[in-house]
């Protein structure tokens, strides 16, 4: 696993932040746009968001790491692997087709990319097993970081999500291990001891949030 270099890669984002507030400018710059999409504190809105960002980013490895080990465990990994490994090239080898950005601002996107496999591979397996492959639910965090990011940067994204999902799923029988006569119960108990990305009181989402490509027809 690649989770040393992407840490590595975190920490040198941090110490660019801590050296040119960067990200909390940025933000700072958004926070009228970002008032109306977030629920953000009174004081010390900027501060907040830029904490959120990192626990976001950090999320990446720890969760990459725990799901490797439990997968090995459970005879697993020939179906996560894959999925783990897009995920870390995320970090590791960035699309070159994105133009990146310095420190956390880039991070951000990249992040994202990762979470969003993981949603969108896991909302695939619920489609076709009609159980979660993994019992996490990255869907608010990554709605609130698809709004930090901006609707047409976090919309190219996602596009680039769903194709590698579908490329997964598709060409490599992401899920052939995973057999009729495992139940949800079943399933969901082989993954105790998974990190959680823990609620942050202070940003929440201003609802009902929906993007243009998740409407439906009246």
């Amino acid at each position: 696993m690649g989770t040393d270099s992407i840490r590595q890669i975190i920490a040198a984002a941090r110490q660019h932040e801590q050296t040119t507030a960067a990200l909390q400018e940025h933000f700072n710059h958004q926070l009228p746009l970002l008032g109306a999409q977030l629920w953000l504190p009174a004081t010390g809105a900027a501060q907040a968001l830029v904490r959120f960002v990192e626990q976001y980013i950090e999320y990446v490895p720890e969760f990459i790491e725990s799901v490797s080990q439990l997968s090995k465990e459970r005879g697993l990994e020939q179906s996560v692997a894959p999925f783990l490994h897009m995920a870390e090239d995320f970090f590791l080898a960035p699309p070159q087709n994105l133009e990146e950005s310095p420190g956390l601002i880039g991070l951000m996107d990249e992040a994202f990319l990762a979470q969003r496999l993981i949603e969108e591979v896991n909302d695939r397996h619920i489609r076709f097993r009609r159980m979660p492959l993994l019992p996490v639910d990255m869907t608010r965090a990554n709605i609130i970081v698809h709004h930090l990011i901006g609707d047409a940067r976090a919309n190219r994204l996602n596009e680039l999500v769903e194709q590698s999902a579908k490329l997964l799923v598709e060409h490599q029988h992401l899920f052939e291990n995973f057999h009729a006569h495992d139940d949800e119960t079943s399933v969901l108990d082989m993954w105790q001891g998974l990190p959680c990305l823990s609620r942050n009181a202070s940003i929440d989402l201003r609802l009902p949030t929906v993007f243009p490509d998740q409407s439906t027809s009246s």
